[in-house]
């Protein structure tokens, strides 16, 4: 991902090995969805991104990051 002040792209990991074991599930189980998410956020498409990130809600709701983008996206 690009990121701001920076020239060249990031990789962006989230560690959640503190998660309990049904979180962790659903984290890899929703993370095309999450990755598109992020891709379409970037890209400033944010009515598709929202989409996504609601479908990680749905299946997690306890998706901190997934909440956190989608409360941004929302009070925007």
């Amino acid at each position: 991902m690009q990121v701001k002040g920076k020239s060249e792209q990031v990789s962006v990991f989230e560690v959640f090995d503190n998660d309990s074991l049904f979180i962790r599930d659903a984290k890899h189980k929703n993370r095309s969805n999450f990755e598109q998410g992020v891709l379409c956020y970037h890209l400033q498409e944010y009515e598709q991104a929202l989409i996504f990130f609601k479908i990680c809600l749905e299946e997690n709701p306890f998706d901190q990051v997934a909440q956190f983008y989608v409360n941004k996206l929302v009070n925007s």
